[in-house]
Parts: C-alpha cells; structure tokens; sequence
C-alpha cells in the first residue's frame, strides 16, 4: 500500500488500493469505510468472485485494519517539574508482524514536537524504572438481560483471554460486572487462577447503568499505582445517562483511562466521548466472536506503555502547551494539550489564564488541506494565529510568501501559489523580534481530489452564512459530511464530524456549494476560540476568555433558511470564569450566541470568591476551580438546597441573567439573589446586580445585614444597609455602618491576585464589657488573668465554619492583633497570654502560660496551657514541659462550692475538686490517690 505508484496505471487494482492505503493511514475511519475499501480490492479482476484466497484475504485485512495497524495515544503529560517534561504514550499493534514488539520501539523511531520545536532525539530519554511500568486494568463487563446467551459467553471468553494475555510480574486486573448496580467478582489481583475462577461468575440479568459499571471499575484501582486503565463494554443504551459525567469526572480525577466497546448495539458516539473525555480509546464488535481481538487488542494499547522525559529549551514561558509524538514509519502520531505552574485546563483542554496573554501559538489553517491543481493555480489561505503583529514573515517550506495580511493580531491571510509535492508542508513564522515558530501540521497538500474533497467553504442560504471544513465529502443529495476543521461563520467550530442535511437536492455554482435551508449537526460541542484584546479597557470576555478556547454549546446543532441561522438548546451548561457553571436557553443569529440563564443556578465560583475574600475561610479556593464554596468549607452535599439558610456562608443564585458571546466579546448581565451568613450576621433582601460591560463595577451586592444572632453584649443596631463592589473579577470592597460597627474595607480582591490570605477587614468597633467579677468568691485566684473588657479594635474577620456554636465574629486592633476579642451567638472569647507564674485552685503554674477564657451568661471557661513546670502539692506532681489545666467558673456562685479542675500533663489527665477559694477538697483514700500520681 505503501508503493502503490509503482502498480501500473492500467491496473484495475491500482485505485483500489490507492483508497486503502488513506483508509489504513486516516484512523478516525469506521468500521463501515474499512469493510468498503476492502471489498473495493477485493471486487477488483485480480480475485476470483467468491474464492477461498477471497475470504482469506479479506479476513486478513480486516484484521490487520482493526488489530494489527499501529496506533498510539498520549495517556498523560507531568509537568510538576517543568521544564523537565514526562510523556506517558501508548502504542496497539504489531511491530514487524510481532505484537510484542509493540513495546520494543526506539526512541529515535518517535519524533518529539512541544509547541513546534522539535526536539532532538538525543535529547528524549526513556524512564525504564518507572511506576508507570505497573499496569492495572479493571475488565467491566455488561451483565444486563440482554447479554443472555452466546453473546455473555463471549464476553467470559474475551475476559480469560485478556487473563491468559496477563504478565503477572507487571499487570493485574480486577473483575467486575454490572447492570442496574455493579459487582466485583475479583479485586485487583495478579493471581491467574482467583482471576479464572471469576470470569466464570460472569452472567446477564437486570438493566443497564454503565455509570454503575464505570463506578465500579474506578473503585477496584483506587489503591493501584502505575497505569490505570479500564476496560469498559456494553451491548446497549445507558439507562442513566445523566449520572456519566459525573462517573467521568470520577475517573479524571484518579488518571484512570476508559478504553470502551460496543458490542451488538448501544450508542456509539456516547462510548466514544467516555473514551475521549478519559484519554482511552474506543473500539467497535461487529460481531459476538470478535470480541475476544477488541479485548486482547485494548490491552496490548494498554501494556505497550512509554514514559519519555525530556526538558523544554525552546519558547519555555508559553503556558499552556501543546506536544505532538510521531512514530514516524508508521506515520501516526498523538497531540496532547498539556500546562505546568498550577495553570488549569478544563475537561475539553481549553484553559483559562488571568495574566496578559503574551502567547505566541499557531492554531489552524483554513483550508488545512489543499490539492495541487488549486496550489498551482493560487488559493486563499488563513491561519489563526495568537501573537502575530504587522511585521510578521511567513514561509512555507523555507520560502518567504509576499503580500501577507495581519488580521487583528490573531490572524495572517496570504495566497498560497506553487508547484508543491503532496504530503505536509512546514510552515514557519517569524515575528520581527526575532521569535519563530516551524510545524508542519498546519497545511497539507494532496494529489487526490475523488476520495474526499478539500477544504471547502459552503453557502447556506443568502445572508452572508458559510460553514467551512478541511473534509466534504456527499453521501448523498442531501447529505454532507464535513470532517476536519469546521468552522462556522469564521468563528464557531467544532471537533466532531459533522452532517450538513439540506431540504433541498444539493448542487453546485462555479465550484460552490450553495444551500437553500436545512439542519447542520455533529457529536461534539461547539467552540469559540475567543480572540485576544491588548486593549485597557477589556470587556469581561477579553479579561477571562482572550486568545483561548470557549466552549459554547454542549451539542453542534444550528438550522438555517435562506434568510437566518439559528439553534434552540436548553440547558445548555456554560462555564463563566469568576461566576461558575450555569445552565442556560442559548439562541444564535449567525454573529452572536444569547443565553437566558436559568432561574436559581448555584454561582460556584462567585460564591467561592465571595466567601473566601469575606469569611474567615480556612482554605483559599482555586482561580478557576467551579466548585461550592459551602461544600469546601463544610462537606455538605452540594445539591442542598437550603445551603444558604443553614448558617454556614454566602449563597448566590441567579434570578434574571442573560449572557452574550461572540468571537471579540463576551457579557453577563442580570441579577442574582444572595442570602445567608457573615458569620453569624444574617444577609437578607440581598440583590447582586451583575453587568461586566461597566469598567468600573463589574458587581455590586445590596442587602440588610441582621444582628439578632450575635452575643448581645454587643450593642450594635438590629439591622443595617451592606453594600459590596467588585471592580474586576473578585469582590473588592465592603461598607456596613451601624452604630456600634462600620466597616469600610477595601482592596478584597488582593488576595486572589497576589495569592495571599485574605486580610481582616477595615473597621471600627468599641467594646465595653465589665465582667463584675468583684463579688465573685474566686476573684483573688483570676484576678491576674480577667478584668473587666474595654477594647477598641479596627479590624474584624468574620469566623464561618460548618460549627454553627463557633461562628460569629473576631474583634482586635492592629496594632496588638493577640489581643482579641471573638463574639459567638452566646459567648464571647478572649486570649490570655504574658503570664509567667500563677497559683490558680491548688497547682502552681511557671513559665510560658497562654490560653484562653470563654465568658457566657452564667459561666466562664478557663483554659490554660503551660510551656515551664506545673506543680501540685497536694497530689505530689512536679511536672516539667508542656501542660494544661481547665477549670469551669460559675456565676454568681458562693464561697463553699466545689469547682472540678481538670490537669493534663505528660500522658497523665487528673481530675480534682477544689473550692471556689482555691483549697483542695480532700477526697476518700486520698494517700493512695496521690501515690499514683507521685513522680
């Protein structure tokens, strides 16, 4: 196939093979355009109809396309100790006819490519003692009703097979099968025998959840370590779809890969986004006996597992990357986006940054693909490019091409003209800074224009609408199938293969072609890559989406008429960086998506930010990170919906939000309602209005702030005004003004840009508190240690934890922030420290003394720690170190009460009782008491 010029033209076989050789190389074909461009050799003269040698070869080649054709994917990139670089890549079928040798390939046999520089080879080295050599690999099998008869036997058969394939030194697997729920028939083990005994016990009854099966998989390796992998089958539908993206999330989050199959039935495009969003790969039974080589093929990909290292020299500071791996004999190859430095990619390898985008990256070439004829004749091309600025050369295959335009700095377009040899061409760029970047995966060219057409631009209606593709091939009249880049009206794009159906018969003008209506759909979602703005004034969609990937819609679906495009999608889910994940109506005029946002989605992320920057939180979130800030702080389900009334935080839905996105901006504009907690001052009536076109406040929250819940020690108007402003992203000042507390804080956001704590807050509060203790009998024990409270503080911090009895707020001034105050609903907090000696109910205390004493209505809580010695006559302790002593003080109490003195000290607790003067009282068997204790 390879040499199939050397066949003379005469041939009838020549074409034939021609065909099969693009089939063989192009891996995204089906099993459909495999079976067809063999049976187009095989009806060829050369093969008699219907011979022995026929079918032999026909056998042959279907399984030297399906199993033995070598094909490779990148698991996994770790860039913890950027620039150094580990690639974990693995690799299917046979090498020189050996499937062993799959695993025997050179590292001189690869080429390494990290954001267009390539790598030498001399420089990639192969980690051998790697922990990724230990592979783990969970077979989940279909157990449903409908896997009855021979169709379950063949599933025990493709297990034991992948059992006997085993290497018990380096491999084991686990054994589970599932239906409505999952069962483990085997742990994770590399016992052949325990394994056998399993596979045995696999059988079919009950429905199909293939979210349980995944679960179950992902539970039986969360204690592996190496490669983890499942393999994953079913012969039908899911029967709980909406729990999958979970199940996958679950999967990321352990670096598990899922290799699916279907077999018999089921949707194929949902088992291929499982192995897609998972870094696995999916294969397809055309048959119940076939199953066996899908099984046995999967986890050779498995086993057959590379990890390279190499240390990035060239364009280092870009963030984040993209690498490229070929095996270059075998012309296929692997591209992974990967970052480094704590940069987070999304699920879809998009990726937000908040700093100047200063990327310098080639994206994609429209056409990608071009034909001879049309090179030598002259044809447009445009490649979008982040970075590129007036001044900028671009040359092909080392010659420089004239006349090309810079296009808003995210874009050249030039006329490609000239006599090219098929195959890739290496474009380079060269900013006027003398910074360059070479690839030859941008632009092709290709001396067959009758398998499938090249790039292409098509007409839909009469308004100025066009969908372009690398690929159109027509199935039919009516049909089109666009591959490659897809790109609508210049800026909506798509990774899926995508069916253009028209209403109408489909014809061309001068070479173009133009529909009237029709329906235009793929797999996939639908993308955005949002251009980047060097402007001061960037609107919300430059600030967060500028020079990266954005995800639109969930589904690639629009119609059209001669006169409009459109879509109607509901729930659709749209990540808004410094919001969250909301669900959406979306509608699309062909410039322009328009989401309404549904009543009462949770803002994550604004609600993260808002409760990180205000209350005292005990972990920063993430940038970036779509989480629930009321789980993190306290592990409550995230789908509660009394999470804002329950005391523990802010709580932000939306209530009338609409968003706008197109290729140069993106804005939000609505209301949200937000209630619940600053520690324990109760937010009511809160209305946050959001408009991200205003450069000044992006946000502003307005409500009533309620006291009733704190200490009513202090005495703080019942309710007042709050208002909160954010100027960018995050929350960025506070103003409240009631008598007895005002806070004016500002500068919030400072915590997320410069990735420090957040600071207490500006304020101003006076506390006076007499503890009348000058009547109390004990008075001459703590009278070194509490007097009355007269404090004025300038900063507060609110104190929110998932301990409704520990919220509430801190009071201290900054000046002296160790001496503090820390109101709770009925008690207040106050340290004790600078202490050195102190006699207190019967034990000497010296050295370090600190602590802390908790005054309520009718108590007061001592509790001390000392760094020196403690000493009790009484029971004959001399303790030198660390120890502590508590004691509870009644109010209001007599002379004659017994108080209860708690000590512990080394890894001795005693308890004793003592008089409210400070004598001990004596107790029954006092002597043999004290003995116990003596040292």
């Amino acid at each position: 196939m390879d040499h199939n010029e050397k066949i003379s033209k005469d041939s009838s076989i020549k074409q034939a093979l021609k065909e099969l050789s693009m089939v063989y190389y192009d891996k995204t074909t089906t099993n459909e355009e495999i079976t067809t461009s063999i049976n187009e050799v095989l009806c060829s003269k050369v093969f008699l109809p219907d011979s022995m040698l026929n079918r032999g070869f026909s056998h042959f080649l279907n399984d030297l396309f399906k199993y033995e054709r070598v094909s490779m994917f990148i698991s996994r990139v770790d860039a913890d100790n950027y620039p150094t670089v580990r690639a974990y890549l693995n690799v299917s079928g046979k090498n020189d006819g050996v499937e062993e040798l799959a695993n025997d390939f050179l590292v001189s046999d690869f080429t390494f490519v990290d954001n267009s520089f390539e790598i030498s080879d001399k420089k990639v080295s192969r980690i051998m003692d790697d922990a990724s050599n230990h592979i783990s690999i969970a077979l989940v099998i279909d157990g449903s009703g409908s896997m009855g008869g021979s169709r379950i036997q063949n599933a025990r058969h493709a297990v034991e097979a992948c059992i006997s394939n085993m290497e018990p030194e380096m491999q084991e697997s686990s054994i589970l099968m599932y239906e409505n729920n999952y069962h483990e028939l085997s742990p994770l083990t590399n016992e052949i025998i325990e394994l056998r005994t399993a596979a045995r016990q696999i059988g079919a009854h009950g429905g199909t959840s293939i979210s349980a099966g995944l679960y179950g998989g992902i539970e039986s390796l969360k204690n592996a370590v190496g490669t983890k992998a499942i393999i994953l089958m079913t012969d039908g539908e899911d029967g709980n779809p909406s729990e999958m993206p979970n199940a996958i999330n679950a999967a990321k989050a352990e670096s598990i890969a899922v290799f699916t199959v279907s077999m018999g039935g089921g949707d194929h495009n949902y088992m291929q986004n499982i192995a897609n969003e998972t870094g696995g790969s999916f294969m397809e039974a055309v048959t119940d006996e076939e199953l066996v080589k899908v099984y046995t093929a999967l986890q050779n990909y498995i086993v057959n597992n590379y990890c390279f290292e190499y240390t990035v020299e060239n364009d280092n500071e870009a963030n984040p990357r993209i690498l490229t791996i070929e095996l270059k004999e075998h012309k296929v190859s692997s591209t992974r986006t990967y970052s480094h430095s704590k940069l987070i990619l999304t699920e879809d390898e998009s990726y937000i940054t908040r700093t100047d985008h200063t990327i310098f990256r080639l994206r994609y070439a429209e056409p990608s693909v071009v034909s001879v004829k049309d090179a030598e004749l002259g044809v447009p091309v445009f490649i979008n490019a982040d970075g590129v600025i007036e001044g900028t050369k671009v040359f092909i295959n080392g010659n420089e091409i004239k006349d090309i335009k810079v296009i808003d700095n995210m874009a050249v377009s030039f006329v490609l003209r000239g006599k090219y040899d098929p195959g890739n061409l290496d474009v380079t760029f060269k900013l006027p800074n003398g910074t360059s970047k070479t690839t030859s995966k941008l632009l092709s060219v290709s001396d067959n224009t009758d398998y499938k057409q090249t790039g292409q631009t098509i007409v839909l209606g009469r308004n100025g609408n066009t969908i372009y593709a690398d690929k159109v091939e027509k199935i039919d009249d009516y049909t089109l199938k666009l591959s490659g880049n897809v790109i609508l009206n210049g800026f909506v794009r798509t990774t899926s293969i995508v069916t253009v159906h028209s209403s109408s018969p489909i014809s061309s003008s001068v070479g173009r072609i133009i529909l009237t209506s029709g329906e235009i759909y793929g797999s996939d979602a639908a993308y955005i890559d949002f251009r980047k703005s060097t402007a001061t004034n960037q609107n919300y969609g430059q600030k967060v989406f500028g020079g990266e990937s954005v995800k639109v819609l969930e589904l690639y679906s629009f119609y059209f008429d001669k006169y409009s495009i459109g879509l109607n999608h509901s729930d659709v889910a749209l990540n808004l960086p410094g919001f969250g994940e909301v669900y959406a109506y979306a509608q699309f005029d062909g410039t322009e998506f328009t989401y309404t946002i549904n009543k009462g989605c949770t803002m994550s992320e604004l609600q993260n930010n808002l409760n990180y920057a205000i209350n005292s939180i005990p972990i920063p979130l993430p940038q970036n990170e779509v989480s629930n800030a009321v789980q993190v702080i306290t592990g409550l389900p995230i789908h509660n919906d009394n999470i804002g009334n329950s005391g523990y935080g802010l709580n932000v839905q939306t209530d009338n939000l609409n968003v706008t996105i197109c290729d140069e901006f993106a804005n939000i504009i609505g209301t949200c309602a937000v209630n619940g907690y600053l520690g324990l001052i109760e937010i009511t009536n809160g209305n946050l209005s959001i408009d991200t076109t205003k450069t000044d406040v992006m946000y502003e929250l307005s409500g009533m702030a309620n006291f009733t819940n704190l200490q009513n020690t202090l005495k703080i108007d019942k309710q007042t005004p709050i208002v909160l402003k954010s100027y960018g992203l995050y929350p960025d000042s506070l103003s409240l003004n009631a008598t007895g507390l005002s806070i004016n804080a500002s500068e919030l956001s400072e915590c997320f840009n410069n990735n420090s704590p957040p600071k207490p807050l500006e304020s101003a509060i006076s506390v006076n508190h007499p503890l009348n203790i000058s009547n109390e009998p004990y008075k001459a024990q703590i009278s070194s240690i509490l007097s009355d409270i007269s404090l004025d503080c300038d900063r507060i911090e609110f104190i929110c934890t998932d301990d409704r009895e520990q919220n509430g707020l801190k009071a201290f001034d900054s000046s002296n922030p160790d001496q503090y105050i820390r109101f709770t609903q009925d008690r207040m907090i106050i340290p004790i420290n600078a202490i050195d000696e102190l006699s207190l109910f019967g034990s000497d205390l010296g050295g370090e003394i600190s602590g802390s004493a908790t005054i309520k209505n009718n108590l007061i809580d001592l509790n001390l720690i000392v760094d020196g010695h403690l000493d009790n006559p009484y029971y004959s302790i001399r303790h030198d170190g660390r120890a502590n002593i508590a004691i509870q003080l009644p109010r209001n109490t007599y002379a004659g009460r017994t108080l209860t003195v708690t000590v512990s000290y080394g890894k001795d607790t005693l308890t004793y009782d003592a008089t409210t003067t400070g004598n001990i009282v004596p107790q029954d068997g006092f002597t043999n008491y004290a003995e116990d204790y003596e040292q």
